[in-house]
């Protein structure tokens, strides 16, 4: 029955500080990224071995990418703001 249950339901531990090496860094990556928190997600990540990453370094990669482009975006935008303020 609880294999049969499993299929449906996904039982998480509810404090994912606690929870030690690579589960624990996935389940609190996974709770970043249910949060849009895309940093703390990568951190989470970066913690690991690159071994212990396996296939999720080229995901890891993209996410760096994305922040640091997220980054470049929101500098952009303020100093065209600041720029247009000193304007009028």
């Amino acid at each position: 029955l609880k294999d049969e249950v499993s299929k449906y339901i996904k039982i998480k531990q509810t404090n994912s500080k606690n929870i030690k090496g690579v589960n624990g860094v996935l389940l609190r990556a996974e709770e970043a990224i249910s949060k849009d928190d895309l940093k703390t997600a990568i951190l989470e990540i970066s913690s690991l071995d690159t071994e212990a990453r396996g296939v999720l370094n080229a995901w890891l990669n993209e996410a760096i990418a994305k922040n640091q482009a997220s980054i470049a975006a929101e500098n952009l935008l303020a100093k065209t703001t600041a720029a247009l303020k000193k304007r009028n």
